[in-house]
């Protein structure tokens, strides 16, 4: 099976989990994880700046750092985690998540990649088959199946770990659906050469035939089996 990269994305806007997982030979090991975060700029700095300027200093941050883990291990495809915002829930700043969101679909298509949404209720059903287990069971079985993602969480935070799991969750869900994708690719390529050998079978065939008839010949059927 050849190699696949994905590159799994926890969007927020002070903390960003990131991790890179690449399957080879049906093993799945952890290239990058890491959580990129941001600061609101100090009441003096803010006070000879605009709020929004400060914003898009943050957003440029996260911008640069995904880009500079993309450029390093080249993916090929983008698992996000989306959500339906829902007015009155996540407070004042749930649409700065949202703006994220979309940086992060945004610099996937800037990279030509693949781009693979996926809502949080996804890990949950399929990781553990229950829509209401816990992130703490989520991220037991990803670390179970992602090889070297603990390391990664020993150099990083306690209170930061969920941002990698869910991550890593996503880019699971990611490399899971790139697979189903080669494959469906693999058998469509096989229907079109079937196909295409029939089609000049028939071809053949029909040529035969026309040319026996302007030969004023009489096409006779072919005995036995055909192999």
């Amino acid at each position: 099976m050849q190699t696949l990269r994905v590159m799994g994305v926890d969007p927020g806007f002070a903390s960003l989990g990131v991790v890179v997982l690449e399957q080879r030979q049906g093993q799945i090991q952890a290239l990058a994880a890491n959580v990129l975060r941001t600061k609101k700029a100090s009441k003096k700095v803010l006070r000879d700046l605009r709020v929004s300027a400060d914003d898009q200093r943050r957003l440029r941050a996260f911008w640069d750092g995904l880009a500079g883990i993309a450029a390093v291990h080249a993916p090929q495809a983008l698992a996000i985690e989306t959500y339906a915002p829902q007015p009155g829930r996540s407070g004042g700043n749930a649409w700065k998540a949202a703006v994220v969101y979309g940086l992060v679909q945004g610099l996937g298509l800037a990279q030509g990649l693949h781009v693979l949404p996926f809502v949080p209720s996804d890990l949950e059903r399929v990781f553990t088959s229950s829509a209401s287990a816990s992130k703490q069971a989520v991220a037991d079985v990803v670390l179970g199946q992602v090889t070297g993602l603990a390391a990664f969480l020993d150099r990083l935070p306690a209170g930061q770990h969920e941002h990698v799991t869910d991550a890593a969750g996503h880019a699971l869900l990611g490399l899971r659906e790139m697979v189903e994708m080669r494959r469906m690719m693999e058998w469509q390529c096989h229907e079109r050469e079937r196909l295409c050998e029939c089609a000049d079978r028939a071809s053949v065939a029909i040529a035969r035939a026309r040319a026996a008839l302007l030969l004023g010949f009489r096409v006779r059927p072919r005995t036995g089996s055909q192999s």
